[in-house]
């Protein structure tokens, strides 16, 4: 990384990653840190499809090779005397970006938390109105009511099994949500009950009671479940953001296989003067899945719960 913030620094930023791979040193850099740089959204703005500059990995080191080759046999090319900009490439591998929630789990992969977003920020406004705590408000809450147990939201990002005096299994296993990360104790009743809810990488709710101990919380779990089966009953509705007027007909396509629900769907466009809501007519069934088929139709910015 030194040696590539010195490239930059002495030959001015990158243009694209042809560009990057025809300026860094092959000698200190390799196909495993480059996919790691893409996961972590280094290069978003060279090349904003993080799943397109993954696969081009092998494209791209070749590209770096075949460049660094020609320096060092100070031979010129056929295109060595046009302006760069016009240099022949090939062109990087069409395929769609990754998900969010993969996008953020490979973030999460490679440097160790969440950057970009966290994947419980859609879930918000429903964890509100379900009453699920935020870490961070944990103490307090513990401190105000009296209350020894209560419920948390969090995606797992770490589990260490291990196996007690009289022989049965517990784990001590760390998540995350928006706030922070903590971790709770899950013996062997509750482990063998969720053990696959806690390998899925899904978000989970987990019903903890609560120790204080000296200056720390002590979280044994009670209850694990998934977080979409909590929270479904819990959405009032969803927000829709919408890119470009092609996606308003799959949208509307998607919406209308829905009807007969009490959820309201809102539709957001940012139009060149101003940005209008518009509330579509009647209710509609507002779960997990629709919001996520939503979200992933062409065209579509975001989907918020209301």
């Amino acid at each position: 990384m030194q040696d590539l913030v010195a490239e930059r620094a002495r030959n001015g930023r990158f243009r694209d990653l042809f560009e990057f791979a025809a300026r860094l040193d092959i000698r200190s850099f390799n196909r495993r840190q480059f996919e790691a740089l893409v996961k972590a959204g280094a290069f978003d703005g060279l090349a904003p499809n993080r799943a397109q500059s993954f696969a081009a990995a092998d494209l791209l080191l070749r590209h770096a090779s075949r460049t660094a080759e020609e320096r060092e046999s100070r031979q010129e090319n056929l295109f060595a005397g046009i302006e760069r900009d016009f240099e022949a490439r090939p062109s990087l591998p069409a395929i769609a970006d990754w998900p969010s929630v993969e996008k953020l789990q490979n973030e999460f992969d490679a440097i160790g938390f969440y950057l970009s977003s966290h994947p419980l920020d859609p879930y918000g406004r429903s964890l509100e109105r379900a009453g699920i705590l935020r870490w961070v408000d944990l103490p307090a809450a513990l401190a105000a009511n009296g209350a020894t147990r209560f419920r948390l939201a969090g995606i797992v990002i770490g589990k260490k099994e291990r196996t007690s005096a009289r022989g049965s299994r517990f784990a001590f296993v760390q998540l995350s949500d928006m706030s922070g990360a903590f971790e709770i104790t899950v013996f062997s009743e509750v482990l063998a009950q969720a053990r696959g809810l806690l390998d899925s990488a899904q978000p989970l709710i987990v019903t903890v009671d609560v120790r204080r101990e000296e200056d720390s919380l002590r979280l044994t779990a009670q209850k694990i479940e998934p977080l979409d089966g909590v929270v479904a009953h819990a959405a009032a509705g969803l927000r829709v953001f919408v890119a470009e007027a092609e996606a308003l007909p799959r949208l509307k396509s998607l919406i209308a296989r829905e009807t007969g629900g009490r959820g309201r769907v809102t539709v957001v466009l940012d139009l060149p003067s101003q940005e209008v809501e518009l509330a579509l007519p009647g209710g509609f069934r507002v779960n997990p899945g629709i919001r996520a088929a939503v979200k992933s139709l062409p065209g579509i910015l975001d989907v918020h719960d209301i």
